[in-house]
């Protein structure tokens, strides 16, 4: 809602501006010339008396207006009445017929087959295979290492008793064979002198052992055994049965038909409008001179010829050739 608010308010301002520019245009296609603003009146010198003090001729540009017939084409808003054609929408009933087929549900009672099996007893020798745990004995071999040594005598060196310590205080080390004995004392000694022998001992062990033997004996038991018998079965079958129903439907229809309306339609128009335009006109004008002139010839010169390089050029431009045209002032 708020975009559509804003697009008509932009569309409307965009029509505002545009509506002056093309007013103008189409003035300006149809010939209507618009008044040129006022200008300044350019003065042009055409003539002035002898004596400082006098009068002199000027030329003016002023703006007549001028009234001129313009023809120009309007559009005007025209109402016609037109044949149009409408449709109008009605809703029409037509009977239809269509044929569909019904299926029907019948139970009927049929003896089918039945195949089933069925358990008989039945005595029969068997064979079975028991276990029993026993205690059996078995010798198995232990390796084990012996140790068969002897003692023998040796003789190995003895140790320095306390009277031999004693005597080490007095030694004189510079005569060590003197009053000390230094050779060492042997005793004899008792020693063992191993000998490893491996000898394999038997050993008498006992063990579980699993034994199976066979046992006979009369067992029951049931031998599957095929039967077909005839049972009544109810058995439910679709019979197909074709029908035919007529029935109604409504649908829309177009008719089309002729109405007068009144349209309004814009179709150009000339007309001749009297337009008032303003033309630029020149006029001569007396006006006085009061400014003093230096020159030898007038004493007005210096003043038509003072002001003569603004006036040439406005002559130049409107069709003027000289400074002077009535009365000259200067040789």
């Amino acid at each position: 809602m708020i975009l559509c608010r804003v697009r008509k308010f932009l569309i409307a301002a965009v029509l505002l501006a545009v509506a002056p520019l093309m007013a103008r245009a189409e003035e300006a296609a149809q010939g209507v010339k618009t008044a040129p603003p006022a200008s300044p009146t350019p003065a042009v010198v055409s003539s002035s008396s002898g004596a400082c003090g006098g009068t002199m001729t000027v030329k003016v540009c002023e703006m007549v207006p001028v009234v001129k017939d313009v023809t120009r084409t309007v559009y005007k808003p025209v109402t016609k009445e037109v044949m149009v054609t409408e449709y109008t929408t009605q809703m029409v009933q037509e009977v239809k017929t269509k044929t569909y087929t019904e299926y029907k549900r019948v139970t009927e009672t049929v003896m089918k087959p039945v195949t089933k099996t069925i358990k008989v007893p039945v005595t029969e020798c068997r064979t079975e295979m028991h276990s029993r745990w026993k205690l059996e004995s078995y010798t198995t071999y232990k390796t084990k290492t012996v140790d068969k040594g002897h003692y023998e005598c040796r003789e190995v060196p003895a140790g320095p008793g306390l009277f031999d310590r004693l005597c080490s205080k007095k030694c004189d080390p510079c005569n060590p064979c003197g009053s000390c004995n230094t050779c060492p004392k042997m005793k004899t000694v008792k020693c063992w002198v191993p000998c490893c022998v491996t000898e394999c001992v038997p050993v008498c062990k006992k063990k579980l052992v699993k034994e199976c033997y066979p046992v006979t004996k009369q067992v029951c038991t049931y031998k599957c055994q095929t039967v077909t018998e005839m049972v009544p079965c109810c058995v439910t079958k679709c019979i197909p049965e074709c029908k035919t129903c007529s029935y109604t439907v409504c649908k829309k229809v177009c008719v089309p038909h002729q109405v007068k309306k009144c349209v309004t339609t814009c179709e150009p128009v000339c007309e001749t409008v009297k337009v008032t335009v303003c033309e630029p006109r020149w006029v001569d004008k007396q006006v006085a001179c009061s400014s003093p002139c230096s020159t030898s010839c007038d004493p007005c010169a210096s003043a038509c010829c003072g002001s003569a390089g603004f006036f040439a050029k406005l002559k130049g431009k409107f069709g003027s050739k000289g400074c002077h045209t009535a009365t000259p002032c200067c040789n």
